[in-house]
């Protein structure tokens, strides 16, 4: 049997939506603060005139591509 004491400390905890609501929410804020953190190193790299450089890689990925058909061709005459 229960004592008042422990009854008491029984009915003080809190429901059940609400540790699902505070666990739920401790999950959610280093994530969050985590999307934050790499949301503003993207538009700082934006402004600091970063986007240049994919503009710059691009050629030298379309240059990647047009080899790999080439290669792709070589065992195929070797074959035949």
């Amino acid at each position: 049997f229960y004592d008042q004491n422990a009854i008491q400390e029984i009915a003080e905890i809190p429901s059940r939506d609400e540790l699902l609501s505070k666990l739920l929410g401790s999950i959610q804020s280093p994530i969050t603060n985590f999307a934050r953190v790499v949301k503003q190193i993207a538009e700082k790299k934006a402004e600091s005139g970063s986007a240049e450089e994919p503009a710059a890689e691009a050629p030298a990925a379309a240059e990647a591509v047009a080899e790999v058909p080439a290669t792709a061709e070589a065992p195929a005459t070797a074959e035949a």
